[in-house]
């Protein structure tokens, strides 16, 4: 069925077309197939058509067409595009100006002379006469005015609630395309380390070894937070240590013995005393160095944590001994005092 009625409008302004189609029904008795409103339903275009060729049959068959005249219609491309139809090949075109578009602007920018306000009395009596001429209708004008304050009431309401287009200059545009290319490129790589993070919950789930976890914790850092992880690590190693024995440890990892203190220093020797007592360290002759008893557990643990430590930093030295040395002022090598201190104790 060919419509009688073509109501142009916004996609945006649904709700104002919705009502409109209303009053042509209650009002005017124009009802079903007679009217086509692309978004409404029983009005619209058929599921499998192609729509802008369907929009196109239903304009140049229609008899009257309505132009619901808003902000976003006059924003939008391809309802001015249905206007330039119209003007070409249609008579019967009626023009509805919705607030808060005023005359002056249709006058200067479609060049439209006359136009009918959607919410003003005696316009809307003269497109109820526009529409019955052409449609030949009887005119039942105690119905039309009783339809026609309820809508007035109703369209009101629609008007206030419009939503207003959103212009933007090209700068503005350029800068938020930018924007939304940055911020796809970054949800794809947070994608990227989200897989990776459930693959390493997955794996952890299977393990049971705390050192096993630590190490696969690690391998799913980015290096410096390995770097910092494996310095916590030997920290808290070497902590579990009595402080003699620490110090032993770095001056073996410096290629030396712990230096003997002189007689007179009971105090560290007492530490010494101690820690050969807890089989930590060893003096097997008075003539001999002092040497670590890796064999203990706790020591060995600590050695362990040192040389994950130094075997990281001997894989990672070219990409990360600027970054240390410039931050915190030592070389990036255990055998430096100041590097040791900085970060084992």
């Amino acid at each position: 069925m060919k419509p009688d009625v073509f109501i142009s409008h916004a996609v945006t302004d649904k709700d104002i077309a919705e009502e409109f189609t209303r009053l042509l029904a209650s009002g005017l008795n124009i009802t079903g197939g007679s009217v086509f409103c692309s978004s409404l339903p029983g009005r619209t275009i058929p599921g499998g058509f192609n729509f802008v060729e369907h929009i196109k049959d239903a304009l140049h068959s229609s008899k009257v067409v309505l132009l619901l005249l808003t902000e976003n219609y006059l924003a939008s491309q391809f309802c001015l595009a249905e206007i330039g139809a119209c003007w070409v090949s249609k008579e019967n075109v009626i023009p509805i100006l919705v607030p808060p578009v005023e005359y002056e602007r249709l006058k200067a920018t479609l060049s439209i002379t006359q136009a009918w306000k959607i919410n003003d009395d005696d316009g809307l009596n003269s497109i109820a006469d526009d529409i019955r001429k052409p449609l030949k209708l009887d005119a039942d004008h105690a119905q039309w005015g009783v339809e026609k304050k309820a809508f007035i009431k109703k369209i009101d309401s629609l008007i206030n609630d419009q939503i207003p287009p959103v212009f933007i200059s090209p700068d503005e545009y350029e800068k938020c395309k930018k924007q939304l290319e940055y911020c796809a490129v970054k949800i794809e790589e947070l994608g990227g380390e989200l897989q990776k993070k459930q693959v390493l919950i997955e794996n952890l789930k299977k393990l049971k070894d705390k050192d096993e976890v630590n190490e696969l914790e690690i391998a799913h850092m980015d290096e410096l937070k390995q770097f910092e992880a494996l310095c916590q690590n030997a920290r808290l190693a070497v902590a579990t240590l009595p402080y003699v024995v620490g110090e032993a440890l770095y001056h073996e990892n410096a290629g030396r013995n712990l230096p003997k203190p002189r007689a007179i220093e009971k105090e560290a020797w007492a530490d010494i005393s101690n820690a050969i007592d807890l089989k930590m360290l060893e003096l097997p002759d008075d003539d001999e160095p002092i040497e670590v008893n890796y064999e203990h557990p706790k020591v060995n643990n600590a050695y362990d944590a040192i040389s994950d430590l130094q075997t990281f930093m001997r894989e990672h030295e070219d990409n990360m001994h600027k970054y240390i040395e410039d931050k915190y002022g030592v070389t990036f090598d255990l055998t430096d005092l100041g590097f040791w201190r900085q970060f084992i104790g």
